[in-house]
């Protein structure tokens, strides 16, 4: 995912607000003196020019503005934006129209940062997930918490077990809602008020779930706001008749539909009136045994007439990737920790809530722990994320992989009857110091491919090593990113000395040189002067 054009959805929700909810319309023809807006945006303390955008529609909003400066300047998404047309001034609302502010045909704007911001989706998870870990951390009493002679000891009386199952029902309970039933609102939060406590901030909010309105921004934002073109007297709207495949009954019928509207648009006029069906759930054909369309696809360029008839698919509940990597990181996390404190019924019970007498043990577990939590940090801070969607069936697929591996491999390494490696500490110190080298390269060289910029899935520019030793890598490698990833893995079975571990990181190695000989393909058949020294995984080699 790392050379996809990846935003957090919620940045763009006010400009779709502002500019789509009356659906599909007929632009309106324009006269000869037809005049157009130029936009100045300036930083307010230097005085600096930012950006100037010409030939801006009189009928734009700020969030048309804001998306405009976003393309400028990738760091700046629109929910982090604030323009202002006095320094000193009130913020102007993403729905205030150009031509109705107090401006002339000039406009200068000055640009305030509101820092770093986050979802609800996001907000609701650090709310819940930090009691659910702080909680157990008490309940299985560790060490310096109590005092030494109740390390790991549990309480006689039942009511404390009862109490932590209840509290971590709860949190789960809400984990659980966050991700699959609450729809969530286009809002953000600053990182700073996150920090802060958030118990009755969400009373008032009427959510709506983000994904809803990707495919419509994908094939409709991306070339930022154009003037409209005049249309003649014979201008023709299309009618898209959308039917049930199986039944044949009519589920909608859009009249007076554009000819150049796309299929994302189509599907998000379809998902207002069915809200169950958002855009990434749907699948229209034009045969009940067809393709899927595109969404990028127009109508006008498709084989039909001026009346088109399009056969509905429902693609069952769908989950954004942000959602897909929470799901596989934090499975491995929790199940790795149950095996490591050895709760009941796992090993037996003169073993529960005991140790292993082997350091490399809780090596192991540090070195698995760490490896997940800054997984789980690049996904919410660094990562940027497409707006595709994966079915749930898939999602359960992927997660019964990596918890199942996870579990798999923790039973052995957390096991009684375990033994360290062969070679004692100069095999373990030294996979040690191998996995927290390719850990620390793998963070570098995600951090450089947060920077490049991307138009949908496709690099625009070519990544290329930093100061940074761990990013030279790309002298040789297009993908050091799963070099990386795949050092790791093998540094942690050398010092495991563990089967399951190697079998994991051979599968996983096998996955990852596909997805890197794609992306190689991909940045060659993108760029004429691409480095002939790189190969897509090993260095010279493959």
């Amino acid at each position: 995912m790392q050379c996809l054009d990846l935003r957090d959805l919620f940045t763009v929700a006010q400009f779709i607000k502002a500019r789509c909810q009356h659906g599909l319309k007929a632009s309106t023809t324009k006269d000869k003196n037809y005049v157009f807006f130029e936009v100045e945006i300036v930083d307010p303390k230097s005085k600096v020019q930012l950006c100037y955008l010409d030939k801006v529609e009189p009928n734009a909003t700020i969030a048309e503005i804001k998306t405009l400066l976003h393309k400028i300047y990738p760091k700046f998404y629109p929910s982090r934006q604030a323009l202002k047309l006095h320094p000193e001034g009130k913020a102007l609302s993403d729905d205030d129209v150009l031509e109705d502010l107090p401006v002339g045909t000039t406009a200068t704007m000055f640009f305030q940062d509101l820092g770093p911001q986050l979802g609800w989706t996001m907000v609701f998870l650090a709310e819940c997930l930090g009691p659910l870990f702080v909680y157990l951390l008490f309940y299985f009493r560790l060490p310096y918490i109590y005092g030494p002679e109740y390390d790991y000891t549990q309480s006689p009386f039942k009511v404390v077990k009862l109490a932590c199952w209840c509290h971590t029902l709860h949190y789960i309970k809400k984990l659980v809602e966050t991700i699959f039933i609450h729809r969530f609102s286009d809002g953000t939060l600053p990182l700073r008020t996150i920090m802060q406590p958030t118990a009755d901030i969400m009373q008032c909010l009427d959510l709506r779930d983000l994904f809803t309105v990707a495919q419509f921004i994908k094939a409709r934002c991306q070339h930022g706001l154009k003037a409209s073109t005049t249309k003649d007297k014979n201008y023709v709207f299309f009618e898209v008749e959308i039917v049930d495949p199986k039944s044949k009954v009519q589920l909608c019928y859009l009249d007076k539909v554009e000819p150049n509207a796309t299929i994302a648009e189509i599907k998000t006029l379809l998902h207002k009136i069915y809200p169950k069906f958002y855009p990434s759930r749907q699948a229209l054909k034009l045969h009940p045994e067809g393709k899927a369309l595109s969404d990028d696809d127009v109508l006008e360029d498709l084989p039909v007439g001026t009346t088109a008839t399009m056969f509905f698919q429902d693609l069952g509940p769908q989950l954004g990737w942000t959602m897909v990597f929470l799901a596989e990181c934090l499975g491995p996390l929790f199940i790795y920790l149950l095996f490591y404190f050895r709760l009941p019924y796992i090993y037996g019970p003169e073993y529960d809530y005991t140790q292993s007498p082997f350091k490399v043990v809780k090596l192991a577990c540090w070195c698995h722990t760490l490896h997940y939590i800054k997984k789980l940090v690049e996904t919410i801070f660094i990562h940027r994320f497409s707006d595709g969607t994966l079915p749930l069936r898939t999602i359960m697929q992927i997660c019964l992989y990596y918890w199942g591996f996870a579990a798999w491999q923790a039973y052995y390494i957390n096991h009684p009857l375990y033994t360290p490696a062969t070679y004692g500490k100069l095999q373990i110190y030294s996979a040690l110091a191998m996995f927290l080298i390719c850990e620390c390269g793998n963070l570098s060289v995600h951090l450089v491919l947060n920077q490049i910029s991307c138009i949908g899935s496709r690099p625009i520019e070519i990544p290329y090593p930093t100061r940074n030793p761990l990013t030279w890598l790309f002298f040789f490698v297009s993908c050091p990113n799963y070099t990386y990833e795949v050092g790791s893995w093998l540094s942690f079975t050398v010092m495991t000395q563990c089967v399951p571990v190697g079998v994991f990181a051979f599968l996983g190695f096998a996955q990852m040189t596909m997805w890197a000989r794609a992306k190689h393909k991909t940045y060659i058949e993108e760029f004429e002067d691409y480095p002939v020294l790189r190969s897509a995984i090993i260095p010279l080699f493959l």
